[in-house]
């Protein structure tokens, strides 16, 4: 339908809410676009971080990461924006204008890698570092007021210095589980810390309430990708009948390759089951950061290098990922596509359709019962981000900065 550009990047998932798709790319720029058009009915900076001078990272600056949440604060259309400065943003959704900021850390070395997750009126946010050419910061998760910012509870993965120089950057999202009152977040790698207090890299349950710790499981050490073990993929919540009993299982993938499901009563208890998806890598296109899906009826997971042989195609190539449909019971394959390419972004899942983009440029809709190929869109770059579907419509973030919107 259209194409809006932006600049320098997009990681951030599109969102389509108050008649506008929001979407921010990496020169900082927040827009809010009229989803008829293509054209931008407001914009707003809402921040960058550029690598110190004489220092060299592996990126040279990041803009927002996260994706926005929209919500109502009483008559107020509201925006929960992740900056790509370490700050959170409230806007008016309608118009832009700022209602509060908080800054999560010191800057340059505090990102926002993570989406926030809005829940009875607070925001749970994760914190990671920026690169680590400047080196780790203590991984934490923090609990804003969604009303003032302000912030109320902090959850620390890793003991503070001089003990532990850093660790745990929790730079997946929160998931929360109004069940039981309870936010899941998954860490990364553990830094040089060690011992009691360490939870990373790992899979935690934290009360909602003041982010007390229920239960958590860490990878074992013999399971961490060497040197650089991360949950880079986020806990999703999904349920299965395992010898004829229903249970509420929490799931992700690790840069090791495994997709981990935990029982959500006993994360310690270790993986009801485990499935491999790709070779376990530092690299987070060869592991896998990709945030699966579930709609009730499978879980879609996907990685970067798979060492196997899918429908008779080889996915043992350099840059050969798998889109891949899951039994939640055992964590089997129900079905197993090989694609060109590796992959960043989640997997977004719609009554019969998953939806994957790909590092190649491409864009795959695939049936979600067999994983054949329904179409396949070549983008003009990288898609990183994951994709929205709103109203028959899908809205495509592309690397190159733009946002892509698609439909019949």
């Amino acid at each position: 339908h259209w194409t809006e550009t932006g600049g320098s990047g997009s990681f951030a998932q599109p969102i389509a809410a108050n008649s506008l798709v929001y979407w921010s790319d990496w020169k900082g720029v927040l827009h809010a676009t009229n989803p008829a058009t293509g054209v931008d009915t407001w914009s707003v900076n809402v921040g960058i971080t550029t690598e110190p001078s004489g220092v060299t990272c592996a990126r040279k600056f990041v803009g927002p990461i996260g994706t926005p949440v929209a919500a109502m604060s009483g008559s107020t259309p509201v925006l929960y924006v992740p900056g790509g400065n370490g700050v959170m943003y409230a806007l008016n959704a309608s118009t832009g204008a700022q209602l509060w900021s908080t800054s999560l850390g010191p800057s340059p070395n505090t990102i926002l890698w993570s989406s926030p997750a809005l829940y009875n009126g607070s925001l749970y946010v994760g914190v990671a570092h920026y690169e680590d050419c400047l080196g780790q910061i203590q991984g934490h998760l923090d609990e804003l007021d969604a009303s003032t910012g302000t912030i109320t509870h902090t959850f620390f993965t890793v003991p503070p210095a001089p003990g532990c120089s850093g660790g745990g950057g929790v730079w997946s999202s929160p998931a929360v589980d109004p069940a039981d009152n309870s936010v899941y977040i998954s860490t990364g790698d553990p830094g040089t810390c060690s011992g009691a207090g360490v939870y990373a890299p790992a899979i935690v349950k934290l009360s909602a309430t003041d982010l007390s710790l229920v239960s958590s499981w860490v990878v074992p050490t013999s399971e961490q990708s060497a040197g650089d073990a991360d949950f880079g993929g986020t806990p999703t919540l999904f349920t299965a009948t395992i010898g004829g009993t229903q249970r509420s299982l929490v799931g992700a993938i690790d840069k090791d390759g495994v997709f981990f499901a935990l029982d959500r009563t006993d994360l310690s208890a270790g993986p009801v089951w485990q499935s491999t998806i790709a070779t376990p890598s530092t690299n987070a296109a060869t592991g896998s950061i990709i945030s699966a899906a579930w709609d009730g009826n499978r879980l879609y997971v996907a990685g970067g290098v798979a060492t196997t042989t899918v429908n008779g195609k080889s996915c043992n190539g350099s840059s050969n990922g798998t889109i891949d449909a899951l039994n939640p019971s055992n964590g089997a394959f129900v079905w197993r596509t090989c694609e060109s390419s590796q992959m960043y972004g989640g997997i977004t899942a719609v009554p019969g359709v998953v939806v994957e983009g790909t590092l190649g440029k491409t864009v795959q809709f695939l049936n979600a019962a067999t994983g054949a190929t329904l179409y396949s869109y070549v983008a003009a770059s990288m898609i990183e981000g994951e994709c929205t579907v709103s109203n028959g419509v899908v809205y495509i973030p592309e690397s190159n900065g733009d946002l892509v919107a698609l439909g019949q």
